[in-house]
């Protein structure tokens, strides 16, 4: 398993996801229902906590990184993952966020020069382009104003408090953007979209509607 991938993962339940269907992608025979039996727990109730309707607790966590003998540093990740969901303390959280932060920069630091760079999948290629306020977001965030007072870009941009976060958090499991103490930082400008790409037609078109939209506002 690329062990630095995991650390592109905000959410400890999209962790765990992505954990297990690396295993099985490099061929380690695996189910849910082992994993929810050496943690103790009913299969159903693992549903649950991987569909974000309940959270596991910090022993669960343990028995599953054991299970799957993580390495100490994706254990230690994972732990602050959860950690951060579960709190409900505004500035506990934020303590926390700076610790994911530290710990995602460390760990792709390190493997920057192992690996090589990512490419965008067709699935996040077509979540990427054709949902236009994804882009507009991610260029936005690019502009300092915004960068530093991002609420200014979701009130420019006419987008709901819900939308705007899951937009957010979209651009963050990407590894497009990244939270600071003020703001958020553009780690990635773009993705580049060939001609010869399925997605580039409708993406054209769509671009097309919307400035026929800006014409006639």
């Amino acid at each position: 398993m690329k062990t630095s991938e995991v650390f592109r993962v905000s959410n400890y339940k999209e962790a765990i996801k992505f954990i297990v269907d690396e295993k099985k992608r490099t061929g380690e025979k695996i189910t849910y229902q082992q994993i929810a039996e050496s943690i103790g727990i009913q299969k159903s109730y693992l549903s649950q906590v991987l569909n974000g309707k309940a959270e596991l607790s910090s022993d669960q966590m343990y028995l599953f990184c054991h299970f799957l003998q993580l390495e100490d540093e994706v254990t230690e990740f994972l732990n602050l993952l959860l950690e951060y969901s579960r709190s409900g303390v505004h500035a506990h959280k934020e303590y926390l966020k700076k610790k994911i932060n530290k710990a995602k920069d460390s760990n792709l630091e390190i493997s920057h020069h192992l690996e090589a760079p990512s490419v965008p999948t067709p699935k996040r290629l077509n979540d990427y382009y054709l949902n236009p306020y994804i882009q507009k977001v991610h260029f936005g965030l690019g502009i300092h104003k915004f960068s530093k007072k991002p609420q200014k870009l979701r009130e420019e941009l006419n987008l709901s408090h819900e939308s705007y976060a899951k937009i957010l958090q979209y651009l963050e499991n990407q590894d497009l953007i990244q939270q600071e103490e003020k703001g958020y930082k553009v780690l990635h400008q773009d993705w580049h979209i060939d001609k010869n790409s399925p997605i580039y037609k409708s993406w054209i078109h769509q671009e097309r509607i919307l400035g026929t939209q800006r014409v006639h506002q």
